[in-house]
């Protein structure tokens, strides 16, 4: 039997995030990839949710990333509360034509929907093997 694997697209999530990092006013992907649906919810790993997080915040504060700048504050962080330097890097070489950001979104969001059902069933299962519930509470 192979081994199951949690569904999630980490090309996916580095493409969004590529994109967003290289978003500037006068090709504004961010507010696209925003528009199209995407949520921090929706990235499976967590560094790369947090990465998301904070090119969000600071679109909407109307700052403009600095790449230079902000691989410096990533280095300096131990915390990696923005994500790693290496996820960074990796993700600014990533960036999409503004015509796939939708679908990447969509496909994003399919991920996201079939971790929910894992999540979901996996709950369901536990309660039904418990003998703790009647069965009406399933």
């Amino acid at each position: 039997m192979s081994e199951l694997i949690i569904p999630h697209a980490a090309e996916i999530e580095r493409s969004i995030l590529g994109s967003m990092i290289m978003s500037d006013e006068q090709n504004d992907k961010t507010s696209h990839i925003l528009k199209y649906g995407c949520e921090a919810n929706m990235f499976f790993n967590s560094q790369r949710r947090a990465l998301f997080t904070y090119l969000v915040d600071e679109y909407r504060e109307g700052r403009v990333i600095e790449l230079m700048e902000f691989t410096s504050r990533l280095y300096n962080d131990a915390s990696q509360r923005y994500g790693s330097v290496a996820e960074f890097t990796t993700c600014t070489g990533l960036d999409q034509p503004t015509s796939r950001l939708e679908q990447l979104v969509i496909t994003l969001s399919e991920y996201k929907a079939r971790r929910d059902i894992i999540q979901q069933t996996s709950i369901l299962n536990r309660k039904a093997y418990s003998m703790d519930e009647s069965i009406h509470d399933l």
